[in-house]
């Protein structure tokens, strides 16, 4: 593919890309930002998905449009949340953002489906674990888990670090890597509980099968992936090898 620079009317910042084949791919970020090229990334074209918002902005919004389309645009840019993590899987893509904001598309991203979460936190990381199961994870240490499309269900890890990342393990178990080297890992099935956001820090106990341990050096750890059987995560202080057992 020949190397483009792309550019924007500001300078936000592009946080994922994909390449779905040598001409089709798409790029994301913060405010909404959202390219596609299908030329092989001669050339790029914006796109603002309205169906990313939550449904409230989205009534607002179209009062606006019966109005003015001009100045419907332009508030659907002011509004949109960043979009922080894209996860391909198999066709479907799923996109984890700010407001809560969660969501999927069948068809590379041209349209999406919001799920409805009762969190307006954001997320930084979604990843279905089958096909049956998604998990996602966010700000001070919120974990939500949707089996067979039905609600979200919430995780209890008595952790408030901020998740910024997924990483399923070689067997049973599935590992959400935070700030402060924060490191939780859970194992399938996951249970749920009630979210009691009023909630004493004290008073806290995690779910069954819910473990938070943290690395040595306390950095944050941004992502990781398998390698050869080693796990392997980028964190604020470099490439370490994590130790899973």
């Amino acid at each position: 593919m020949a190397s483009t620079e792309l550019s924007t009317r500001s300078s936000t910042s592009f946080f994922r890309c994909f390449i779905f084949d040598e001409k089709h791919g798409i790029a994301t970020g913060a405010y909404g930002l959202f390219y596609r090229t299908r030329d092989g990334g001669e050339s790029w074209e914006a796109e603002r998905h309205a169906s990313l918002l939550d449904p409230m902005d989205r009534e607002y919004l179209e009062d606006i449009r019966k109005e003015n389309e001009d100045f419907y645009q332009q508030e659907l840019e002011s509004i949109l949340p960043h979009l922080n993590r894209i996860t391909l899987d198999g066709n479907t893509l799923y996109m984890a953002g700010e407001a809560g904001l969660l969501a999927k598309s069948e068809n590379m991203g041209e349209s999406w489906d919001r799920y409805y979460v009762d969190y307006t936190g954001s997320f930084f990381d979604i990843k279905p674990l089958d096909e049956q199961t998604v998990l996602a994870v966010g700000l001070r240490g919120n974990i939500f888990v949707n089996r067979n499309d039905s609600e979200w269900e919430y995780v209890q890890t008595c952790s408030t670090s901020t998740l910024n990342s997924i990483l399923l393990g070689s067997d049973s178990t599935v590992y959400a890597l935070g700030n402060n080297g924060m490191l939780i890992s859970a194992e399938r099935p996951l249970p749920t509980s009630m979210r009691d956001p009023y909630a004493n820090p004290t008073d806290c106990k995690a779910d069954a099968g819910i473990t938070a341990t943290q690395i040595k050096d306390k950095a944050a750890l941004l992502n990781a992936t398998q390698f050869n059987g080693k796990s392997i995560a980028v964190t604020a202080n470099g490439i370490k090898i994590l130790d899973l057992k």
